[in-house]
């Protein structure tokens, strides 16, 4: 046997040399299949451990549990649906963790909600009479006074705003005649002067009479995470706080993503600019070459307004001479003309005026309407279809490290699971009680449809007439105490035990080993079903719906291109094998004439198929690992969004996995081996009469 495989390998690796051409092309299709397939598989593995890494430590967990009855399934960085999933509920979130702390490799369990809420940034009237409030508050006189001017061009826009508003109304109602005559009335001299007197009275009429005339600041929408904050921070370790602080423990507060606070709070003409200064320094854009830049500069140029209304006299005086220098203009020219020339940038000026504008123009304006300690309405609809409202403050912005480019992973942010709690809408037993006692101390009683009329508008039924003015005499701001409230909403406070005695809607849960994962997964069912908790256990995968599922998708898209390649491979290694079997007829003719069995014929093909497999796809093997090598080493850039989120950062560094070497030479082996058995038994049935036919 032993002499037999020698002759064999001496035969196969004679014919090789023999048929340089065919052994070269047969050899370079094997290099190369093995080469894409190391390479592939490294790079597939490498981007599902990186959004492994990126995913589970950011907001996923190793597993998330929820309500084995939802409508919907859990899709943590949302679906393709238009509204919010309906995932169901953990009525009482203590007895799930009860339950599975009890199991092995469990490390932390977080409780969490996903809402979608609405808040408001305060208008241009509201900034300029924000910035106001501040100088009194601190006593500046002479701030305040540089203000003034400002205050008045605001606010003779919003009477302007308001003139044509009134002009296109069918009829005058009696709030628009009430409305003129308040601002006319801060659009006179005499109002201004009564402010310079006394501005702690002028400034309170602006703030009760004019600001509510002005029309709400941008409405802007917010994905929220409530969640035990605290724990969020320590089993999560990708969060870092960004700006402010984090929540203080057992207070209610929101912490909002750094990436919505730039990219979608910020300034617009600030954004703009950031957008445009990025395309041309990063992306190695053109604005010359680029519709959508060029776009973008002409948005810029008309948001000129946006800078100018919120200067105070002193600000645009000092910013009017520093453009003007800048730009190589008369000094007497007007600010707005230089605001627009300014604006105005191209590819050789973008970054010299960008570098201008945050370091003159940016410290003069309100480059965020909404600021770390500001207090902000959140609006929500809650489950039972009514809009809540809650007032929260805002401790600071944060981020994920490594992920902060991305607009995926920075698309939301977090609050408290108190907080949530009250715009989700949940009832509480505390609530209910509180409800019943009302009822019984106002007499609330119940009325059937027939007698709803009667009991509503009868005959003892009275009616409160307004006056002559056209007001009530009922002030809603009666008794009310704004000073008090704030301050009991300042000094609230909630346990540990609030936070987890109560609703979530799902909970992630992270492990000390993440390589045991789905037999942690399965103990988890066992013991949730063992409490009789109806609640479902998906990884984070499943968990992060659509973005979850791109890693299935990549791999999917490859290895059906491998296959395609492996089927032409298949297809031209069996002709060339053919063809040279033809060409080996005298030869294999010869060999059968002085005693080889067909065996023998078979075994040689065969062998010779091997040795050619291997010594190619040994080398496709090491090329494909030198390639990965050096890709691991300087890194494949994120051009987009989502890649960010899939290489957990930046940049993508696949590594060689031995294991990847093996199964490619492997397969590529076998491929060979597949598309030479044809050829192979054609050869075997030679009859040695054919090397005789050949000789003649």
């Amino acid at each position: 046997m032993g002499d037999s495989l020698a002759v064999l390998l001496r035969l196969s690796m004679q014919s090789l040399v023999s048929h340089k051409v065919k052994s070269l092309i047969v050899g370079l299709i094997m290099l190369f299949g093995t080469f894409l397939l190391v390479t592939g598989a490294s790079i597939i593995d490498g981007l599902e451990r990186s959004m492994a890494k990126s995913i589970v430590s950011s907001l996923a967990g190793h597993l998330q549990l929820y309500d084995a009855k939802a409508q919907d399934e859990l899709a943590l960085f949302g679906s393709f649906a238009l509204g919010q999933e309906d995932i169901g509920e953990l009525k009482d979130f203590s007895q799930v963790k009860a339950a599975i702390s009890e199991v092995d490799n469990v490390k932390d369990i977080v409780p969490m909600g996903i809402s979608l809420t609405s808040t408001s940034a305060i208008g241009e009237v509201d900034q300029v009479l924000r910035q106001m409030r501040e100088a009194l508050r601190e006593g500046d006189k002479a701030r305040l006074k540089s203000l003034v001017p400002n205050a008045r061009r605001v606010l003779e826009v919003l009477a302007s705003e308001q003139e044509k508003l009134q002009a296109i109304q069918v009829g005058q109602r009696a709030q628009d005649n009430e409305a003129r005559q308040i601002l006319n009335k801060v659009r006179s001299d005499a109002f201004w002067q009564g402010f310079e007197a006394d501005p702690q009275a002028g400034l309170e009429f602006l703030d009760t009479q004019v600001a509510p005339l002005a029309p709400e600041g941008r409405l802007f929408y917010l994905r929220l995470l409530g969640t035990d904050l605290d724990l969020y921070a320590k089993s999560f370790d990708r969060f870092k706080i960004a700006t402010g602080q984090a929540v203080p423990p057992g207070k209610r507060g929101l912490l909002l993503s750094q990436r919505i606070y730039e990219r979608v709070l910020k300034h617009r003409l600030a954004r703009e600019f950031d957008e445009v200064h990025l395309a041309v320094t990063e992306r190695d854009l053109s604005i010359a070459q680029s519709k959508l830049l060029q776009d973008r500069v002409r948005r810029m140029v008309r948001l000129y307004t946006q800078v100018e209304l919120q200067l105070s006299a002193p600000d645009a005086a000092s910013l009017r001479q520093k453009l003007a220098g800048h730009l190589g203009q008369d000094q007497e020219a007007e600010l707005s003309a230089l605001l627009q020339q300014f604006l105005k940038v191209d590819d050789q000026n973008v970054r010299e005026r960008y570098a201008f504008f945050y370091d003159q123009i940016a410290p003069m304006i309100e480059l965020y309407p909404v600021r770390v300690g500001d207090v902000i309405t959140l609006r929500s609809f809650s489950r039972t279809g009514y809009i809540k409202a809650v007032n929260v403050k805002i401790y600071g912005t944060f981020n994920f490290e490594g992920l902060e480019s991305s607009d995926l992973a920075g698309a939301t942010s977090l609050t408290d699971m108190i907080t949530f709690r009250r715009l989700y809408g949940q009832f509480t037993k505390e609530q209910a009680k509180e409800m019943e006692d009302l009822r019984e101390r106002v007499g609330v009683e119940d009325v059937d449809r027939d007698n709803a009329e009667d009991a509503l508008f009868g005959s003892d039924s009275t009616l409160e007439e307004s006056d002559e003015d056209g007001k009530s005499g009922f002030d809603e701001f009666a008794g009310l105490d704004l000073k008090r409230q704030a301050a009991q909403a300042e000094a609230e406070t909630f346990t540990q035990e609030e936070i987890e005695r109560g609703l979530a809607l799902n909970a992630a849960v992270l492990l000390e080993d993440p390589d045991d994962l789905d037999a942690t997964a399965a103990a988890i069912r066992q013991k949730l079903a063992d409490k009789g908790l109806d609640i479902k256990v998906v990884d984070w995968q499943e968990a992060s719906g659509a973005v979850g599922q791109f890693i299935v998708v990549v791999r999917l898209v490859l290895y059906t291109a491998i296959a395609i390649i492996f089927l032409v491979a298949l297809v031209i290694i069996n002709n060339s094998m053919l063809m040279a079997t033809m060409e080996r007829v005298g030869e294999i003719g010869t060999m059968r004439a002085i005693g080889a069995q067909r065996s023998f014929v078979l075994w040689m093909f065969l062998i010779e198929t091997v040795v050619l497999g291997l010594l190619s796809g040994g080398a496709g093997a090491l090329v494909g690992a030198g390639f990965v090598a050096w890709l691991g080493k300087v890194g494949i850039p994120a051009t987009a969004d989502a890649l960010v989120v899939l290489f957990a950062g930046p940049r993508l560094y696949p590594q060689v996995d031995p294991w990847h070497l093996l199964v490619a030479v492997l397969m590529i082996v076998v491929v060979s081996l597949g598309s030479t058995m044809y050829p192979a038994f054609i050869a075997t049935r030679v009859q040695p009469i054919e090397a005789m036919r050949n000789k003649e």
